[in-house]
């Protein structure tokens, strides 16, 4: 099978010139069930806080319950892309994505994000004071889904839009 690079990168570092080219290759089947529990991500426009819970696990108001047999992992992983140029900001969202797909794959579990829609946010952001509309334009959801896709793909872990109205619990 041919493959061509998808990307390349060549750049100076402390005078010493670096190739980097990545390709796109074949995956293998998913490998992750809703059975075995699953990974939520929570992205905000600073960090993205995860939460494994796997089956027998119940979470209420940030403590975790045992049913039966079950553990739960969370944490939080900063990302804050203000003052990053645009291949910065893609190099800082790799990164995050790349810490987060391979605890789902080790835990057997999918991944389950947020279906977020900006388009009608973007299109009000005259409206809005500067640093709201700063946040709102800087925010790069679309690559980080497109990164978390791919990832999830190389590591054969599904990946679940869910609808933002069902992944928050008020009160315990």
């Amino acid at each position: 099978m041919h493959q061509s690079a998808m990307s390349w990168q060549i750049y100076c570092k402390k005078g010493i010139w670096y190739a980097r080219a990545t390709w796109e290759v074949e995956c293998d089947p998913i490998q992750t069930s809703l059975k075995s529990g699953t990974m939520g991500l929570d992205l905000n426009a600073t960090c993205v806080e995860w939460a494994v819970c796997l089956k027998g696990m119940v979470v209420l108001g940030g403590k975790k319950r045992e049913k039966k047999k079950g553990s739960a992992w969370c944490g939080r992983i900063g990302m804050n892309l203000e003052k990053l140029t645009q291949a910065q900001s893609v190099h800082q969202i790799r990164h995050v994505v790349l810490l987060l797909v391979p605890i789902a794959g080790h835990k057997g579990v999918p991944i389950a994000v947020e279906a977020l829609d900006f388009s009608r946010k973007k299109a009000s952001l005259r409206y809005e004071n500067a640093k709201t509309a700063k946040m709102l334009s800087g925010f790069a959801y679309g690559k980080f889904k497109q990164e978390l896709l791919r990832c999830a793909a190389k590591h054969s872990v599904q990946v679940l839009w869910v609808d933002p109205a069902w992944t928050s619990v008020a009160g315990e």
